[in-house]
This record gives C-alpha cells, sequence and structure tokens, in this order.
C-alpha cells in the first residue's frame, strides 16, 4: 500500500444524508437501496439533528441534513414537516436542509412549505415517458410518468436550476439523446447522466451509447456556434476539467491529488465532513451503505449516542489505495488518458461491485473516457476558432 500522509484529526460529521424510511413507492430496476419496513421515528430525528448541530458548532461549521431514503416524501407528515419546523425554531436559518426525492409525491402545497423554510431538493428522473415507465416503475408494475409529468414543471417553477439527474441503463440506453433534449424542452439547464455500473453492458449496448453520445455532442456544436449556452452535460464539462489536469501534469507525478492524503480525499469512505444516519441513529461513511446489512455494517463508524469512532473511519479510508486503482478490465488502463490522474471514481459503488474500493467498473471507465474524446472534439474546433465553449 502507498504511503499516505496521516490526518490527525478527522473532521466531525456535520452533513449528514438522514435516512426516514427505507420503504418506497418506486421500484426502480436499479435502486441499491433495501426495501425494507425501517422507519425513523421523530425523537430519533431530532437526536440526529442535535448530533449534527453540536458537531457544527464545535468545527464552526454550517449543519446540513438531507432528508434521504427510500422516498422521504413517505414520510413528509410525520417526519420532515414536523423536523423542519422544529430546526427552524431552534436553529434558524443557520441549518441547511433538503431532500433527495423521486417527485411523486410533490405538489404545490408541498413546495410553497419548502420554499417558505428554505428546503433544497435533489430531484431524480430518468426521462419521458417511455423511459421513466420502464426504467422507473411503481410496485405494481405500471409506470410513473403520468403522475411525474405535471410534477417537472412544478420543480422548475420553485428550482429553475434544478438539475436533470438520471441513470443510463439498457434498454432505454438508446433514448440519451431523446431525454437529454426532452430535459432541454423542459427548460432544464444543467442535465447529469450516470450509466448504471451494475448492469453487465454489451459491446453492442456500448456502441448505441456511443452513438447517443455522439448526438449530444453535435447539439452542442451546433448551439455553441450559434453563440447559445447548450444545456450542460455535466460528464461533458467534467472532461473539460480532466483534459487540464492531464496538460498541466509533471513529469513523474501519478494520481498526485490522490495519494497523499488518507482515503485520497474521496467521499463516502469515512475522511469528510460527510456520512449517513439510520433509522436508529447507526452513522455510517455513505447514505448508500445506511440499513444496506449485506455491506453496510463495514461503513458502520458509530452512533449519534455513543459518537463516532473515528478508528473505524480510518479502517475503511485505509482500504483505498491510489496506486492501486484500476479498471475492472485492466487493459484498459494501459493507454487510458486518466491514468495518472485517476481518483477511483465512486469508491462505494466500486465496493458494492467488486469489493474493492480501488476496482472501478469497465463501464464506468468507458464513458469518461468517450466524454474525453467528445470534449477533445469541441476543443479542437474551440481553436480553430469556429465556436467558443469554455
Amino acid at each position: 500500500m502507498a504511503q499516505v500522509k496521516e490526518r490527525k484529526n478527522l473532521p466531525p460529521i456535520t452533513n449528514v444524508f438522514l435516512n426516514v424510511t427505507q420503504k418506497c413507492n418506486l421500484k426502480c430496476k436499479y435502486c441499491f437501496v433495501c426495501q425494507q419496513p425501517k422507519e425513523i421515528t421523530l425523537d430519533v430525528a431530532k437526536d440526529a439533528a442535535r448530533f449534527v448541530a453540536k458537531n457544527a458548532l464545535k468545527a464552526g461549521r454550517k449543519p446540513s441534513i438531507n432528508f434521504f431514503g427510500g422516498e422521504p416524501m413517505l414520510r413528509f407528515n410525520d417526519i420532515i414537516k414536523p423536523l423542519t419546523l422544529w430546526i427552524r425554531e431552534n436553529y434558524g436559518d443557520g441549518f441547511e436542509l433538503s431532500l433527495t426525492t423521486n417527485g411523486m409525491l410533490l405538489n404545490e402545497d408541498v413546495m410553497k412549505f419548502f420554499d417558505e423554510n428554505n428546503v433544497g431538493m435533489l430531484f431524480s428522473i430518468d426521462g419521458d415517458k417511455e423511459t421513466q415507465d420502464i426504467n422507473r416503475p411503481r410496485h405494481d408494475g405500471k409506470g410513473s410518468f403520468e403522475q411525474l409529468e405535471p410534477v417537472i414543471d412544478l420543480v422548475l417553477k420553485y428550482h429553475p436550476t434544478m438539475t436533470f439527474r438520471a441513470t443510463v441503463d439498457p434498454p432505454t440506453h438508446k433514448n440519451l439523446y431523446k431525454n437529454y433534449m426532452f430535459a432541454v424542452e423542459k427548460g432544464y439547464t444543467n442535465c447529469f447522466f450516470i450509466p448504471n455500473v451494475f448492469h453487465d453492458w454489451s459491446e453492442q449496448e456500448l456502441n448505441e451509447l456511443d452513438a447517443e453520445l455522439d448526438k449530444i455532442c453535435d447539439y452542442y456544436i451546433e448551439e455553441l456556434k450559434a453563440g447559445r449556452k447548450p444545456c450542460t452535460f455535466n460528464h461533458f464539462e467534467e472532461a473539460v476539467g480532466d483534459i487540464r489536469k492531464i496538460i498541466d501534469l509533471k513529469d513523474g507525478e501519478f494520481r498526485e491529488s490522490a495519494r497523499n492524503t488518507l482515503g485520497g480525499g474521496r467521499c463516502g469512505i469515512g475522511v469528510g465532513s460527510s456520512g449517513g444516519i439510520g433509522v436508529k441513529g447507526d452513522i455510517y461513511t455513505c447514505q448508500e451503505m445506511v440499513e444496506n446489512p449485506d455491506v453496510g455494517d463495514k461503513f458502520k463508524i458509530g452512533n449519534i449516542y455513543d459518537g463516532v469512532d473515528d478508528s473505524r473511519r480510518r479502517a475503511v479510508a485505509e482500504m483505498y489505495d491510489a496506486e492501486e486503482i484500476k479498471c475492472s478490465d485492466e487493459s484498459f488502463c494501459e493507454d487510458c488518458p486518466k491514468k495518472r490522474i485517476c481518483d477511483g471514481g465512486c469508491c462505494i459503488n466500486n465496493f458494492f461491485k467488486y469489493d474493492s474500493l480501488n476496482t472501478i467498473d469497465y463501464v464506468m471507465c468507458w464513458y469518461e473516457r468517450k466524454c474525453i474524446e467528445k470534449a477533445y472534439r469541441i476543443l479542437s474546433l474551440q481553436k480553430k476558432g469556429e465556436l467558443k465553449w469554455v
């Protein structure tokens, strides 16, 4: 294992995903949540807020809670609303609140409440009716789009800069460009499409996905040549940052940003100020591990009543080794442009699939390389003076 600089004092947990329920009103085909009848009580939720606020006060930081699940809106009336009012009464606006939701239970009254109480939102949607109904059905097998469609405009009314956050998964991967344009036509200004790494993608499926990325790249070029800013395709923009890092590399540098700190500073593995809190107050390094008995206990680092065990945080972080990061298909690493700057991507997804924080699924490596190719294509036109991008 590579030598890393010891981080003597790990930061207190001040930003948490609060798991208010393990239940959900959808049955998304790629979901990581173990849907089970586990529910938080209002007393535990208040204790979690006190725990976070106390830590934040000591650290001189702003405390933060994101209501998470399952689908947290299933607990709007008995947890989210009363806890929000209690937090605002006791801590004022110095406490950041948000929720991650599939949107199915949002309505005008709920959105007004969130707006009046300064509660932010992360909203997941995969695309138009065809895609949404296949990817994110209800438990009875029926599609979710019809119920969700009016909510899309409602969310943008209150959050005009909301990100269109979607998972790309066969067979609807062939709709990627159509779904990007669906977001554009609805008025979104920023899109985040990420492939499902738990699907075993075939070569044909990847070729089809590449063709969809080309269509989005063509649209980018068309808009930029016309002097308009395209709806941000997040991975293209991130690719520009990667290209700049690659260009700025000095001889001999190898993953410098990740090698010299515990856990490489990666999220979800215990070295930062974020974590997830379960229904009984257990604390995990990442919200994806909360109440996930198969693998989650390895990432449990304490309890809101007994405190956090930094030795357990370090044990998780020490499983990460920047020099050992590799693609699940190691041959793909040999000529990868990101090899010397690769930080391992989502370490928690890596662990879910490969029991290792350091092994990235091939499709994620492939996707990022393809986005770099598209970004280079656009930048080459900028260099020729045909358009202006970044």
